[in-house]
């Protein structure tokens, strides 16, 4: 394992990769050192790029794997790691009287989800396990998976793909929204891809259950530039949480709704209903049974998250060993940012260095 903290030369190597096999066929020749890539959690397929390519690209069906090989000036060691795995496409091109050059749209994997869809509706009964049947969607599509374990099981019929009769429709559209309605059923986060192209479907956590993949350190090794910028969003604040369960407790028996209800009325929370004035009101709907008990608890558990401030945070730095969903320790006492963030988003320069503009976020108590 390098040690990133030393100086190094970035170069920039393009792989073709079969995409039956996932395999590496060779090295793809005309690719300018330049371009993105981004990583962000916000978005449906969670990476993207853009790259220059002189001369014709054309590789079929076959996908492009972009890879950092960093040269380590102290030992002459040369570390390599895999950037992202893409669909990639033209679309624009120039000629100057004598090179073409095309603009290369580098896709991520989940497109491919994103665009395919059910031919046929179907339910899935209850008892079914949720997790392993979102995996078994991908696999099907050609997608290597990782999972974490999961035993979370439906108590209600799930209905997808086209509406049919009477019956609520759980998700409809793409493969990937039925993957991902699917997944959050079970506490977990959306999908995404790792660098390789395997798609990982990882049970969702706090930032404090997560060991810090990284140290941004202020100092005289710090790897990260000067200029920060840190932002405190409050529009997520509510005061008031109301949890609606709707199912049956039984297949088949007669639906009951059950109705939790929690109310900040704590004398020092700048966010109280009496502080404010005024309630603010964040509901949530769960088609599935719940004793009364379960749905206040469940309301509790969301006024406690609905009182949480967002920081958000972007800072600059030279290539590290971090993905988005990662745990980050950030120490810059002289520019009033520290804590423990969750990183949400990186676009990752294709030139020296590999210069890095991270997105970290963090919830605190409002």
């Amino acid at each position: 394992m390098a040690g990133w903290l030393g100086r190094f030369r970035a170069s920039y190597r393009f792989m073709r990769v079969d995409r039956a096999t996932g395999r590496e066929t060779g090295i793809l020749g005309g690719f300018k050192q330049g371009g993105t890539i981004d990583r962000d959690l916000d978005t449906e397929t969670k990476e993207s790029g853009s790259v220059e390519h002189v001369g014709a690209l054309d590789i079929g069906a076959d996908l492009v794997r972009v890879w950092l090989d960093a040269y380590f000036h102290a030992t002459g060691a040369i570390e390599s790691v895999a950037l992202g795995t893409f669909l990639p496409s033209v679309t624009s091109r120039s000629y100057d009287g004598v090179a073409s050059t095309s603009t290369v749209t580098l896709t991520g994997r989940l497109q491919e989800l994103k665009q395919s869809d059910f031919a046929q509706p179907f339910h899935l009964p209850v008892g079914t396990n949720l997790v392993a049947y979102a995996r078994q969607i991908a696999e099907a599509a050609g997608f290597a998976v990782e999972a974490d374990d999961s035993d979370y099981e439906n108590t209600e019929p799930l209905y997808y793909a086209i509406k049919s009769g009477e019956a609520e429709l759980a998700a409809s559209g793409s493969k990937l929204a039925v993957v991902n309605d699917l997944l959050s059923r079970a506490g977990f986060d959306s999908a995404r891809t790792d660098p390789m192209g395997t798609v990982l479907m990882r049970r969702s956590s706090g930032i404090a259950d997560r060991s810090p993949a990284w140290s941004f350190v202020e100092g005289k090794d710090a790897r990260f530039l000067r200029s920060i910028t840190d932002e405190r969003d409050t529009t997520g604040v509510a005061n008031v949480v109301v949890c609606v369960f709707c199912g049956s407790e039984d297949e088949g028996g007669e639906q009951v709704t059950r109705v939790g209800v929690a109310q900040d009325d704590d004398p020092a929370s700048p966010w109280s209903v009496q502080a404010m004035g005024r309630e603010v009101v964040a509901r949530y709907d769960y088609s599935e049974y719940a004793t009364q008990a379960e749905a206040n608890a469940k309301a509790e558990e969301m006024l406690a998250s609905t009182r949480s401030v967002l920081r958000k945070a972007t800072l600059s730095h030279v290539y590290a060993p971090i993905s988005p969903g990662d745990a980050v320790s950030v120490r810059y006492a002289s520019g009033g940012l520290a804590g423990t963030f969750g990183v949400q988003s990186m676009r990752i320069e294709l030139g020296d260095g590999c210069l890095t503009e991270t997105g970290v976020r963090a919830y605190g108590r409002a």
